[in-house]
């Protein structure tokens, strides 16, 4: 099972009967929904992500006089990519199949999240100091994902979900500086403005879709009427809450069971999908973004590709 992505779901309050108003996108790559939107239209995105990046380009490249604000919980946005990229010793691939991994070959195994994050910390620290650029630090630890995720109890896997995959996702997806040329210039510019804070109502009008929120910093109700409203927060995470009949079945029927950390599948190191009964089945194989709690981030084609190496002689094996 490699189903990739589900389709994003409409967060509170578009759950109601707004999740079929015309004027709400549910998907932010419905290419014929974004043509419908007016030449001089106000534009809600919900999120802040690359998602919301990418729609925003989108909008403001094709309709010079739009406006759009994008909301999200915390104002997180993504980072930049430097402008001038290091050269890799090895290629991705090689990064990602080093043992120990990049990261532990540095900091050793760790077993905390607290303990990751200050060898992190510790890394960019001597990077910046000498006037170079953090994300190759970053990026040693994002090629070790794999290994240090798996090297975490489910607590501390828990904890990260709370307090810092935001901030990781953050630093691990960035602006590319094309989509950030145009995101800067509509901003300075006033058509392009970011909030913080939770959407608290949405109400269907003549005049568009209005939409009330708290904002995150003065705690104050901000409101305001909206052509169309773009939802951009992000890909369902359950498979239990899937539309995809596949996976509806093979729960219903025991194959598989959701992961204890409530993302994706249970699988093992394998790829082995784990079974209502807890056993691992040796002919169901789960790859990708389903596979999450297990592996951490397998997303991007390089990721799934090694994912899927390693998991080869198993799925060979179980052939009859």
């Amino acid at each position: 099972i490699t189903t990739s992505n589900e389709t994003p779901r409409p967060p509170p309050p578009f759950t109601t009967d707004l999740a079929s108003d015309p004027r709400f996108v549910i998907d932010p790559w419905d290419a014929t929904r974004l043509r419908d939107i007016d030449m001089d239209g106000r534009v809600m995105l919900l999120g802040a992500g690359l998602t919301a990046a990418d729609v925003a380009a989108t909008i403001l490249r094709e309709r010079p006089n739009a406006r759009i604000d994008a909301i999200s919980r915390t104002g997180i946005r993504p980072t930049s990519r430097p402008e001038v990229s290091e050269p890799l010793k090895q290629t991705l691939l090689e990064r990602l199949g080093n043992r120990p991994s990049l990261f532990e070959q540095s900091h050793g195994p760790q077993n905390t999240v607290i303990g990751v994050l200050r060898a992190l910390r510790r890394d960019i620290s001597k990077r910046t100091e000498k006037g170079m650029p953090w994300q190759p630090a970053f990026d040693d630890l994002r090629d070790s994902a794999r290994a240090v995720w798996m090297g975490l109890p489910l607590i501390e896997k828990r904890r990260f979900q709370r307090h810092l995959r935001r901030y990781y996702d953050a630093y691990r997806f960035r602006y590319p500086p094309q989509t950030k040329a145009i995101l800067d210039l509509a901003e300075q510019s006033g058509r392009l403005r970011f909030h913080a804070g939770s959407l608290t109502a949405a109400e269907a009008t003549p005049s568009g879709i209005h939409v009330t929120w708290r904002d995150r910093i003065t705690r104050e109700n901000q409101s305001a009427a909206f052509s169309r409203v773009v939802n951009c927060i992000g890909l369902a995470a359950r498979p239990d809450a899937s539309d995809n009949p596949l996976l509806r079945a093979a729960l219903s029927d025991g194959l598989c069971r959701v992961a204890p950390l409530g993302i994706g599948l249970d699988v093992d190191e394998a790829c082995r999908a784990i079974g209502a009964d807890g056993q691992a089945n040796r002919r169901l194989f789960v790859v990708g973004p389903l596979s999450f709690a297990t592996f951490g981030y397998c997303l991007g084609v390089p990721f799934i590709v090694d994912q899927t190496a390693r998991a080869l002689p198993d799925m060979l094996k179980a052939l009859p």
